[in-house]
């Protein structure tokens, strides 16, 4: 495995899952956080295609200096994001909204293990 690929971090609970009903509150309840959302669009550099992808209604944007930002997704009773650089600082946009969430629903934050086992399972520190 690449050691530079992004990880996965999930929100969810030990025991049971997560309902729709339930995120969709929670998130409701976390300033700067949406559900669903226009699509993703983006355009390649060099051949100026531009691609579009659509952003289900119990996913979730984050309001950034940029704009709108696709960073939760949820499905099968837990929300999963990617780990992203500075996660680790207790500062963090992404980390903040994640442990807000988490501590609503009454879940816990942690790396998503990989098939061959190399990812730690447990969240940001």
């Amino acid at each position: 495995m690449n050691e530079s690929a992004p990880r996965e971090i999930e929100i969810a609970r030990a025991h049971d899952s997560i309902s729709e009903p339930e995120w969709r509150s929670a998130v409701q309840s976390v300033p700067g956080l949406i559900l669903g959302g226009p699509p993703v669009t983006i355009t390649d550099p060099t051949s100026g295609e531009v691609f579009s992808a659509p952003v289900f209604p119990s996913d979730v944007q984050m309001k950034m200096s940029s704009g709108w930002v696709p960073v939760f997704r949820f499905a099968q009773g837990r929300a999963r994001f990617i780990e992203v650089a500075g996660l680790n600082d207790a500062a963090h946009p992404v980390r903040r909204a994640a442990e807000a969430l988490a501590r609503r629903l009454g879940a816990e934050i942690r790396r998503v293990p990989v098939a061959n086992g190399a990812n730690e399972e447990e969240g940001p520190q």
